[in-house]
């Protein structure tokens, strides 16, 4: 998970194929600058057994997903020294906090005359595991893949290299030590307590401006917590300006023996895509969920107005499961930056 200054996957792709709305930056002066958005949904969901329907509009906390947020950040620059903070809101969270301050750390980076450049960051910050991101703007999709045990927000230190291999190829790795790999309680962050860590390392690699290819894992070294140990792999290719291809597989100790997803995002025109995924988990028997095996399909058309920063998208989502387990999402979403 990306922050979202920080644009990558299907949504960098297609912010330029097809004009998909991203989070925008707007400068104050030479020192700070403004970044938000508002993501509002509307959906009908449907889950077997229950007897039913989850209706929402801006309420996502309800039951048909986390598909609704605003956001504003602040970013303040000097020289090599920069900090970020931002503040959140999820109507009707489930947790029962809908606000609170998303991000809060300071940076500082070093060029290397090589043409690597070292950033080091401290305080509360997003995991850089996962493909999809964290924020609704920066994803193709409404809804999220079935890929389990991908950290949120955490506190600690972070530091990351890139190095350019050649003039189209580079290589970023980064190492974090923070409080906790999962979130503890209070508003998306870790448990607070450093005397049992967690760990995160990873590498990327991109060739040619088409091929993204990610491996990362994740350790928490308190024994007491699910997806103790984390792996993410995940692999993009831009087939074309027009059609992108993706991958993913996590596995996670005592919560998830194998999820994964695919993935494929085409621009129709400059204003109207079209994206699909595939995507399914096989839990642990002690999971809450008994070893079930779950799959997803999803199909989310876009249109992205060129006139004012704003994509409006529509999803039918579908979940199968073991043990006659059978769900449905339907949705419109309107994605609004500033």
């Amino acid at each position: 998970m990306n922050r979202c200054l920080k644009i990558t996957g299907f949504s960098a792709l297609l912010s330029a194929a097809a004009g998909l709305q991203t989070e925008a930056t707007v400068p104050l002066n030479d020192y700070l600058a403004l970044d938000g958005y508002v993501a509002a949904t509307g959906a009908i969901a449907h889950e077997s057994g229950t007897g039913r329907n989850d209706y929402g509009l801006f309420n996502s906390g309800t039951g048909v997903g986390a598909t609704d947020a605003v956001k504003v950040g602040l970013t303040g620059k000097y020289e090599s020294f920069s900090a970020y903070a931002s503040v959140y809101y999820t109507p009707t969270r489930v947790t029962g906090t809908d606000a609170g301050i998303l991000d809060a750390y300071a940076t500082w980076a070093a060029d290397f005359g090589t043409g690597g450049k070292l950033v080091i960051s401290g305080g509360k910050f997003l995991s850089n595991l996962g493909y999809e991101s964290f924020y609704p703007i920066n994803n193709v999709h409404v809804t999220a893949a079935l890929a389990q045990g991908i950290p949120a927000y955490h506190t600690g230190l972070k530091a990351d290299f890139t190095t350019a291999l050649t003039d189209t190829n580079t290589l970023t790795t980064g190492i974090a030590v923070v409080d906790s790999l999962h979130p503890g309680r209070g508003f998306w962050q870790g448990d607070g307590n450093f005397s049992d860590v967690g760990f995160e390392v990873y590498a990327k690699f991109e060739l040619n401006n088409e091929i993204k290819l990610f491996a990362g894992v994740g350790y928490d070294t308190d024994n007491a917590v699910n997806a103790q140990f984390v792996l993410d792999l995940w692999a993009e290719y831009a087939v074309t300006k027009e059609l992108t291809l993706a991958a993913e597989i996590t596995t996670a100790k005592d919560l998830v023996d194998l999820s994964w997803l695919v993935g494929a995002n085409y621009a129709v025109t400059d204003n109207f895509s079209v994206a699909g995924r595939v995507s399914g988990a096989k839990f642990k028997n002690n999971n809450t969920v008994n070893g079930r095996k779950l799959y997803s399909f999803t199909l989310t058309p876009a249109y992205t107005f060129k006139t004012v920063p704003l994509t409006i998208r529509g999803e039918a989502a579908y979940v199968h499961g073991s043990g006659n387990f059978n769900g449905y999402f339907f949705g419109a979403q309107a994605l609004f930056s500033f």
